[in-house]
């Protein structure tokens, strides 16, 4: 393994260990678990793993799946909406959802 390539996995995991305690630290303060974070904590280990594999000596012919797969998955989490929005109070919603 490459020198860049090692690197980008001590970063990546290093990135992907302080996502993961800046979480942890938010629970324990009494907040509570954001589908935003799952949906960043998912695109940032897809693109680290993505990087992973752009460097090492994989052929093409096996990494074009792999980042098809990875975009797919990228994808969805991006475009997938959140549970239902919350309205301040004294605000009134119409039929259009406005």
């Amino acid at each position: 393994m490459s020198s860049l390539a090692q690197s980008l996995v001590y970063l990546g995991g290093f990135l992907i260990l302080m996502l993961t305690v800046l979480q942890g630290m938010r629970i324990l303060k009494g907040g509570k678990f954001s589908s935003n974070f799952a949906k960043l904590f998912g695109l940032i280990t897809l693109a680290v793993l993505a990087t992973i594999i752009a460097v090492q000596g994989i052929p093409e012919e096996a990494r074009t799946p792999l980042f098809t797969l990875f975009g797919t998955i990228a994808g969805y989490l991006a475009g997938s909406k959140t549970s239902a929005a919350t309205v301040p109070d004294g605000a009134k919603i119409n039929e259009n959802g406005l």
